[in-house]
């Protein structure tokens, strides 16, 4: 099991969220996420990183 970095930010221009996330592998970050982001109603921006790696990014669809 790998430990990973999450870097969440709710509304554009916050400070972002640090959060610890557990995953298998890199493959398995967006099934990982869902416990993590149930603190939050709505994300603006999800960033994971493993170290110095950015393995993950996900963005709030511009409506």
């Amino acid at each position: 099991m790998k430990t990973y970095l999450c870097l969440i930010t709710v509304r554009e221009g916050e400070v972002p969220h640090l959060r610890h996330m557990d995953s298998p592998h890199d493959d398995g970050i967006s099934a990982s996420l869902a416990p993590v982001l149930a603190e939050w109603h709505q994300v603006h921006r999800v960033e994971v990183l493993d170290g110095d790696r950015l393995v993950f990014v996900a963005d709030r669809p511009k409506v």
